[in-house]
């Protein structure tokens, strides 16, 4: 979990949902060095908007004279994830975080209302809370993810592919800190090389029971766990794809601006789009 001297430095999933978040933190939560905290969004987001409110109207750090108020803020969100997530013993040498999905909190910025404005100011508290983290995605196709989200969280189609393109866009902003992305297709086809790559990417040692969790599917139906590939044999046939689906997403919102910014976002990574 995250101590004092390896706050600044996590390994972070930056996505939205439905992409394979769940699959990328249970392949990086089986490595014997690795400990993972879950979805973190709210937290990291939220508290650096509840501090960042009050600049001016509370007593002075005396710890931070000098510094900014960001600092303050960025001092909180590490204090809040130290103390909600203490170490065992003993404690493995990383952590790593989810925070999966574009934060609601961006939704009430005073004076922000445009999508660059929006991801600046996301990529401005993550970077200062996290300086030194080790930032990935991972890549599904969106027509994929929209339909798992209609059938998962009963999003309309408008709705998960309105969010699905704000978060492209948050990872494809100048200021991104997202380095790397696993692709969802090769981790359902041929699981080993991404998997070997990605434990290249962020230095940790090759570990199999990091290609064993490949092996399991882990939000596929609900009211269940995790569950063997075994049982889902038909969505291990598809390679979890459900382009059989794609025909029940009304699409008819889906401009041909927000279809360029998700396949700009993937060729950031040298992946090609096809719609």
């Amino acid at each position: 979990m995250p101590n004092p001297s390896n706050i600044t430095r996590p390994i972070s999933l930056v996505s939205h949902g439905r992409s394979g978040t769940s699959l990328v933190m249970n392949i990086l939560g089986a490595h014997p060095d690795v400990m993972t905290v879950g979805e973190t969004a709210p937290m990291l987001f939220g508290i650096w908007h509840a501090v960042e409110r009050v600049k001016g109207i509370i007593r002075p750090d005396p710890e931070l004279a000098g510094e900014d108020h960001d600092a303050r803020c960025a001092k909180a969100v590490r204090a809040a994830f130290l103390a909600t997530f203490p170490d065992p013993d003993p404690a493995p040498a990383h952590w790593m975080q989810k925070p999966i999905n574009m934060p609601w909190v961006t939704n009430h910025l005073p004076g922000i209302r445009d999508m660059q404005g929006k991801a600046a100011w996301y990529w401005h508290a993550f970077h200062s809370s996290f300086p030194e983290s080790r930032t990935i995605t991972v890549l599904r196709h969106p027509y994929d993810v929209v339909a798992s989200a209609m059938e998962w969280w009963n999003a309309s189609p408008q709705g998960a592919w309105d969010n699905l393109v704000r978060m492209a866009k948050v990872i494809d902003h100048p200021d991104s800190g997202v380095a790397m992305a696993l692709s969802h297709q090769r981790l359902a086809e041929d699981p080993a090389p991404e998997v070997a790559r990605l434990l290249t990417h962020l230095g940790l040692r090759d570990d199999p029971a990091c290609l064993a969790a490949v092996d399991r599917v882990y939000v596929a139906r609900r009211g269940t766990g995790p569950l063997a590939k075994g049982d889902v044999p038909e969505r291990v046939a598809s390679a979890f794809s459900r382009q059989d689906r794609w025909s029940t997403i009304d699409m008819s919102g889906y401009t041909t601006a927000d279809r360029d910014a998700l396949a700009a976002m993937w060729a950031r990574f040298g992946e090609h789009l096809q719609f």
